[in-house]
């Protein structure tokens, strides 16, 4: 059964509107093509969803400061935030036997590392002295021509539980670096915001296969 009165009507056209907005506007379908050419060609694509609360507007002035009463930033409207991360950007239990299983998951993004200070004013200097010197960042990055000391991009990490009977509220923590958590609370989410992209399921696994799998053993002979 489908409602046909008017105020359903003016929310699905308000939704379209929302949903044809992020789309474009904000490169979601883009994103969406990015995460699934990943997914053909890597085996899983991924794309993160976020609410960005510095993001829109700004709509009231900040709470005040203690000490001198100057009102602080201007608090905005907030928008949804999206990245695509691949197949090394995701970690999870691996002897899960399904994605549907998997109740936390830790996330890998490039950011700049003066735009993350200028987010996090009291973890600035130890955000700016952050770099690529890590084994994992060194493999990936490795071959690009540049150090990975003169990159201002940093690994920006994120750990999500979902909310569960061990852990009612979930947790979700960010960090940059061994000791430099930059939040750590609750799930705001409630559930993992990483969404998977893949051709199939490799059955008994927390991982996805694709067809491009099958073409190696053939790509083999012919090299």
């Amino acid at each position: 059964a489908a409602n046909s009165d008017y105020r359903s009507l003016a929310h699905t056209l308000l939704a379209n509107g929302l949903v044809e907005y992020h789309l474009t506007e904000k490169s979601l379908e883009a994103k969406l093509k990015r995460a699934t050419k990943n997914a053909i060609n890597l085996l899983e694509g991924f794309v993160l969803v976020e609410w960005d609360a510095n993001a829109g507007d700004p709509y009231m002035e900040g709470e005040p400061d203690a000490e001198t009463g100057e009102p602080g930033p201007p608090i905005k409207s907030g928008d949804i935030k999206t990245n695509v991360l691949g197949l090394l950007d995701v970690a999870r239990d691996v002897y899960a036997t399904s994605w549907d299983e998997i109740t936390w998951c830790i996330t890998r993004e490039f950011v700049n590392k003066f735009e993350l200070a200028a987010r996090y004013p009291e973890k600035a200097d130890s955000i700016l002295k952050s770099d690529l010197e890590s084994d994992v960042c060194k493999r990936l990055w490795s071959g690009r021509g540049s150090r990975e000391d003169e990159s201002e991009l940093v690994p920006l990490w994120k750990f999500f539980h979902a909310k569960s009977h061990a852990m009612p509220d979930g947790r979700m923590t960010a960090f940059v670096g061994d000791e430099d958590y930059l939040l750590d609370g609750p799930n705001p989410y409630g559930t993992l915001p990483v969404y998977r992209v893949t051709p199939d399921d490799m059955e008994g696994t927390p991982f996805g296969i694709s067809p491009m799998v099958h073409l190696m053993g053939p790509q083999d002979g012919i090299n």
